[in-house]
């Protein structure tokens, strides 16, 4: 099909009306939940003044880049989770606006709505385009960078080289796995080297100026000759994790099979296949560099958590848009008239997902505002808080706890401090434990859960911790459950069990 470049009449129109729905969906009730650990860690990150913001960085792993903490900075102080949000929520819907621009070169001047319709409620979109986290930016970059890529291809000028060079340098200054997204480009003109050898020097030019803002940041890293790899899942994955991340992708993952879910997992899979068996038959442009970029950062990221566990499909986020344009290319390969009615059913399965983010439990992200509030109202003097991770102290401290009970977390990085030591000469203990976060699909932050059964533990808990809990069992007189967090109050005073 071949694509035009001057706009119907009515596609603007249409187009302003879904960046408008797109904004809606993203900014409403954006500050109704309070922040979950990764947001706290984002927002409190790019709280500190710029000579901290490296160091402290570094210390909580090497899965981000600074950028997206400096793009927040101005956002987060004073602290309000809608404007801590609000960055990634904006990103979200310029991607939108891009994507249509894509598919228009792609597919022609009937993609357009499709495209920008199926990202605007995409939930899997949605739903990290709601999180103070950088994964929105890294798509918007994605979107961009193969935009101004195929515009290259087509003809090259130098304002398309300066969009290849900006949109390039927001994913690899925002997340490392932005690097699959310049790797495609390189392997696709080495493939195609007779038709588009000339392009293969000023691409890397461009790129080498894309990730020239790094170097102070790669420096710093060097020199301090410490690599953590934060926020990996617990074992390497398996095949059939694929069909998660395809279940992601086309309609967000919490866990459930409920009836729109292999409704939208079927459609899209079937739209991915005929797109390519479409694209390869008719010999449409592109197809390969399509393929190449929805394939192999999955396959690569794959296998290098086979040694590394790595494999978590928010890191897969440049590879989204690719998803979204086979998908519209398989639609626009149907008959017209299956066309229409497939784009219905698809757009009803994904506002039935966009539906769940705001009503369903599973969705609900850590209450750290709740237990802050709940503590401050029933604490006493002589109290103290035993969180058992010392990341809990980030999102209670850092932005919602104002009371007075000293917070002694058990896990303090790789030290283990003993229970019966710490609440020494307090009348009263507040232990406070986070759900376990293992899943590297589910995008409901947490995991079934609780205290008491070391089972239900993401990692297991220091034998310290396990025989205080069990030998003040009888001690605890408040329970109190929160989304994705328990906490639990101990009168120290009462008797205990007997050993």
């Amino acid at each position: 099909m071949k694509a035009t470049t001057i706009w119907k009449s009515w596609q603007a129109p249409a187009l302003l009306a879904i960046l408008l729905l797109a904004f809606v969906l993203r900014v409403y009730q954006l500050g109704a939940q309070s922040l979950w650990y990764d947001e706290s860690d984002r927002v409190f990150v790019a709280s500190l003044p710029l000579g901290q913001l490296f160091h402290t960085m570094a210390e909580e792993g090497l899965e981000g880049l600074p950028l997206y903490y400096l793009v927040i900075k101005p956002f987060v102080a004073p602290f309000h989770e809608l404007a801590a949000r609000f960055p990634s929520a904006s990103l979200g819907v310029l991607a939108v606006a891009l994507i249509a621009q894509v598919a228009r070169v792609l597919w022609g001047q009937r993609a357009v709505v499709p495209a920008a319709l199926l990202l605007a409620v995409n939930p899997f979109h949605l739903w990290f385009s709601r999180d103070a986290t950088f994964y929105s930016m890294v798509a918007l970059s994605a979107a961009g960078t193969l935009y101004y890529f195929i515009l290259l291809l087509r003809k090259p000028r130098g304002s398309f080289w300066v969009g290849l060079t900006v949109f390039s340098s927001l994913g690899l200054c925002t997340h490392y796995f932005a690097f699959t997204m310049p790797l495609v480009c390189f392997l696709y003109l080495l493939l195609t080297w007779r038709r588009n050898w000339t392009l293969l020097r000023p691409w890397a030019l461009s790129q080498i100026v894309a990730v020239a803002p790094l170097t102070p940041w790669y420096v710093f890293v060097i020199q301090r000759g410490q690599y953590y790899f934060a926020g990996a899942p617990a074992k390497s994955p398996q095949l059939v994790e694929l069909l998660y991340t395809l279940r992601n992708f086309s309609i967000g993952d919490t866990g459930s099979i409920t009836w729109e879910v292999p409704v939208a997992v079927a459609i899209c899979g079937a739209m991915v296949l005929l797109a390519t068996v479409w694209m390869v038959r008719t010999h449409q442009s592109y197809w390969g560099l399509l393929l190449l970029w929805l394939l192999l950062p999955i396959a690569l990221t794959f296998l290098m958590s086979l040694r590394l566990p790595m494999y978590v499909d928010r890191y897969l986020m440049p590879t989204l848009p690719v998803f979204i344009l086979l998908v519209v290319g398989g639609l626009e390969a149907l008959p017209q008239r299956w066309c229409a009615s497939t784009l219905v059913v698809l757009l009803t399965v994904s506002i039935v997902g966009v539906v769940r983010i705001y009503s369903d439990p599973a969705y609900t992200k850590e209450d750290w505002r709740g237990v802050a509030q709940y503590i401050e109202q029933h604490e006493q003097p002589g109290d103290v808080g035993i969180p058992l991770l010392y990341q809990s102290l980030e999102p209670l401290y850092g932005h919602y706890y104002r009371g007075q009970v000293p917070l002694k977390p058990v896990q303090l990085g790789q030290e283990v401090r003993d229970p019966a030591k710490t609440v020494e000469g307090y009348k009263r203990a507040w232990l406070i434990v986070p759900h376990p976060h293992y899943s590297a699909h589910l995008l409901a932050q947490c995991q079934p859960f609780d205290v008491f059964d070391v089972s239900t533990y993401g990692a297991p808990p220091p034998p310290e911790y396990l025989k205080w809990l069990e030998a003040n069992r009888a001690r605890v007189i408040k329970v109190r459950p929160f989304a994705c967090i328990e906490v639990l109050l101990f009168d120290l005073q009462a008797p205990g069990q007997k050993p």
